[in-house]
């Protein structure tokens, strides 16, 4: 069982309050595109809005775990599922980087995005991966 509310670290409420303000913004994105997609009846708007829902919920739930310690962070639950049966796993996140590499790969030739953006950003990616697990970043 997780510590009761009383007992969250000052920190953890200031992560809580960050994704509260992250879910505001999500909020008003999704009224913005889903006006932008009555308007101009581009389905492309309205998939952008529930995609943003999707992680306005993710965001709301992360914000409950942190703010009241009541619930497993979605660090956590990721963690104790790759745990108990990582083959399974790092075939789940291989097969997930594989298509979303393939989604960038094809939006990065119907489009003018320069490659070296694509680059900057994978190398963000994977320069971050290395930064934590240097520092040995475990999900609380």
């Amino acid at each position: 069982m997780l510590a009761s509310a009383s007992v969250v670290p000052a920190g953890q409420r200031v992560a809580a309050a960050a994704f509260g303000v992250g879910v505001l913004i999500l909020l008003a994105i999704i009224a913005l595109l889903i006006h932008h997609a009555w308007l101009s009846r581009d389905p492309f708007y309205a998939v952008l809005a529930l995609t943003s829902g999707g992680f306005a919920v993710a965001l709301g739930y992360e914000a409950y775990a942190q703010w009241t310690n009541a619930a497993p962070t979605i660090s956590l639950i990721t963690a104790r599922a790759f745990e108990s049966n990582r083959p399974v796993w790092v075939l789940v996140l291989s097969l997930i980087m594989l298509l979303l590499g393939s989604i960038v790969v094809d939006f990065r030739g119907t489009s003018r995005v320069k490659a070296e953006l694509v680059g900057i950003g994978g190398a963000a990616l994977v320069f971050g991966g290395l930064i934590a697990y240097l520092a040995n970043w475990l999900p609380t």
